[in-house]
């Protein structure tokens, strides 16, 4: 069972939920991995510092990088012309050149030149590293400073590894904020989902577009809202829990607590944190409950 935890903003506590739902399936004996596919921030391991964890292996995601050979180059110019992100360009005196941080990787160039001048040249875009503790085990993607194609990596993280997640009972994603491509893609590669919210007017908002999202494209899957800090506000609380209502999704509410934030400064998952809230406890058994049906 792959698990899809999603917030439409950041800070909602998305990655403090996805972790403490790792912790609890892991505490009902089940093989259990967390994938922190927040590439351009992953923060999984810093709510587990608490946690002996082991690397066990470190891999590279290439990325396509065309290098040009100026002494084969006629300056046709068809590479240019063919070039969909408007990479490269002719410089008088300098000849064609590549501008590094648009090129999205496609190939293009190196297909259409019949001179043998640009030729495919690979670099890492991406690190994916695999870790193991005493609980569950943990997968971190992460994109080499410098690069932008997060929705790339997450897509080929996602759909690479399918065959390493389906050796886990559960497989808990975080993913990035939002509702972009990568949200997509771990969407569409989920077979449940955990919608993070607060009470906020930004939460609320991100919220709405979060459940258009699942209307339209993934309104056979599974769905529990989680309304984080929702003893900060009550009339917005009340607001979500109305909207959840009417869309017939069950959810459940984690009031706002000073013992959350210690755990999360501490890196100790509210799970094994024995000075934890038994309210705050039995939220994370409620959610795995609702997911399971047992």
């Amino acid at each position: 069972m792959k698990i899809a935890v999603v917030g439409g903003k950041g800070g909602t506590g998305k990655t403090i939920i996805a972790t403490n739902l790792a912790c609890t399936f892991s505490r009902r004996k089940e093989k259990t991995l967390i994938a922190d596919l927040d590439v351009d921030n992953p923060c999984v391991l810093n709510t587990i510092k608490c946690i002996k964890t082991t690397l066990v292996r470190e891999e590279q995601v290439l990325r396509l990088k065309p290098r040009i050979d100026s002494s084969k180059c006629n300056l046709c110019g068809r590479c240019i012309q063919v070039c969909p992100e408007h990479a490269l360009a002719l410089i008088p005196d300098k000849g064609v050149i590549l501008i590094e941080t648009l090129c999205g990787g496609c190939g293009c160039c190196v297909l259409v030149c019949d001179q043998g001048a640009i030729v495919e040249n690979y670099v890492p875009e991406a690190i994916v590293r695999y870790y193991s503790t005493e609980f569950f085990d943990v997968l971190v993607g992460e994109l080499v400073p410098g690069y932008r194609r997060s929705y790339v990596i997450i897509t080929k993280i996602v759909e690479g590894y399918r065959d390493f997640f389906n050796k886990y009972d559960v497989v808990v994603i975080d993913s990035p904020p939002g509702t972009g491509a990568g949200v997509f893609s771990i969407l569409k590669n989920s077979d449940k989902v955990v919608v993070v919210t607060e009470p906020t007017p930004v939460g609320i908002s991100d919220f709405v577009k979060l459940l258009k999202l699942l209307e339209k494209k993934f309104n056979n899957k599974k769905t529990i809202v989680v309304i984080n800090k929702s003893t900060l506000n009550e009339s917005l609380t009340k607001k979500i829990e109305d909207m959840c209502n009417r869309n017939s999704l069950p959810y459940v509410k984690i009031p706002y607590s000073e013992t959350i934030v210690y755990s999360y400064v501490k890196g100790i998952p509210l799970t094994i944190y024995e000075k934890t809230d038994r309210e705050v406890m039995e939220v994370f058994y409620s959610i795995v409950e609702k997911l399971t049906g047992k």
